[in-house]
Order: structure tokens, then sequence, then C-alpha cells
């Protein structure tokens, strides 16, 4: 085993394998098992992360969308909320306006106006008792509780003229108090803006005039006091 030929080790032959310690043989394998091995990755083709990237980007549009249209149904119950919440305000001060009491009021306001009678009192404060009707309804109006039009469609026949009929009565409160009667104010300029646009004459004449005005208050001051249910109904 130790001869030599052409100057290299001879490797032991089967027997001599055999003849060896298994302890060498085990630390053989033992040192097999333990190299290396290599790991193959494999790499995403560019065809596959297009799709995964774009089923990503559907599922995203998607989830927009859905929340997008969740929204506009939100907003659009809350403002059909808000609409028939504000009709229902504005009709309820309508029953208010016709009924035997206040047509009553209206009566007495109407004849103040056309007599200009200051030692009338019954009469000044039945206006005052008008206009405060009206204030109320400005307050709607400027607190968004119920639009221009909805205002206009109920009461713009009255808040027209009963406003210019008032008006040196008004400004003579507002000296004293500006903030007296100033809901009232942008809502008589909302209304004769929405009028104006609806009449074929593109003013407010045919409501406002000295000869409409003073038909206007003799219709007022003649009022049954029958309670209306509705003056407007829809």
């Amino acid at each position: 085993m130790a001869n030599l030929a052409n100057g290299l080790p001879l490797l032991p032959s089967h027997q001599d394998r055999s003849r060896l310690p298994r302890e060498s043989l085990a630390v053989r394998r033992e040192c097999v098992d333990q190299s290396p091995r290599r790991v193959v990755h494999h790499r995403p083709t560019r065809a596959s992360m297009t799709a995964q990237m774009t089923a990503q980007t559907w599922s995203a549009l998607i989830a927009a969308v859905a929340l997008i249209v969740t929204i506009g149904f939100q907003i659009a119950g809350w403002r059909r909320d808000r609409f028939s919440r504000g009709v229902d305000a504005v009709r309820s001060m309508d029953v208010r306006w016709e009924s035997a009491e206040f047509r009553e009021q209206r009566r007495r306001a109407a004849t103040f106006l056309i007599s200009k009678d200051e030692s009338d009192d019954l009469g000044r404060e039945a206006l005052h008792g008008v206009l405060n009707f009206f204030e109320t309804l400005g307050f709607f109006y400027s607190k968004k509780i119920t639009g221009s039009e909805t205002l206009w469609h109920f009461f713009g026949t009255w808040v027209l003229p009963y406003y210019v009929g008032a008006q040196v009565f008004i400004e003579r409160q507002r000296k004293q108090d500006p903030n007296v009667y100033s809901e009232l104010k942008s809502l008589f300029d909302a209304l004769c803006s929405i009028e104006r646009k609806k009449h074929p004459s593109k003013s407010t004449d045919h409501m406002t005039s000295e000869s409409e005005l003073l038909a206007f208050l003799k219709e007022e001051q003649m009022l049954t006091l029958t309670p209306r249910p509705s003056s407007t109904p829809l």
C-alpha cells in the first residue's frame, strides 16, 4: 500500500477501503452532506408583475368608486331631509298666517298703512306683528333652514308689498336699532330678485307700484276671519 507508482500515491483498493474504519467513512459522508447547496430563485416576469399591479389598481379604483357613491347617496339623503324639514317649517308658518287670529292682525296692519294714523296704537302693534312674522321668515332664509325659492312660493305675494308699504315705518325703527328687521331686509332683496327673474316685466312694479300697493292693502283690509288651511299648497 505504501508503494508509489510513477511517483504518485496509489489509491486504496475496494478491499482496502472496506478495511477503513467506519468512523472515517461517516466523517466523509458528513462532509458531503454539509456541502453548500445551490438555491435557485425564480424571478417574477414582467407580465406577472403587470398583471398583479393591474389587479391592485382595479381593486383600489373599485373601492374609491364605491366610497364616492356611498357619500353621494348620503349627501342626497341629507339634502332631501333638509328640504323636507324646511318646507314643513314654512308650511307651519303658512297655516299661522292664514289663521283667524292673524287675518285680523293683517286687517288692522293694512288699515294702519292706508290711514297713516299715528294715534292708532292697535294698528301700529298689528303692523309690528306682521313685520315680526316676516322677520322670522328672514331668519329661516339667513340660516338656510329653507331656500328663497320656497319662501317666494309661499309668501312672496305678501312680503314684497307689505315691506314697500311699511318702508318708512321700518326705516324709522332701524334708525333706533340697526338690528331691527335686518333679516327681513335680506329676505326682501332675495324675493325681489326672484320675482324679477320670473315675471315677464322683469320688475316688481306689478306688486309694489303705488296703485298696486293700495289695491293690495285694501284687499288685506277686507279679509274675512275664516281661517284657511294653506294659502299656496304644494
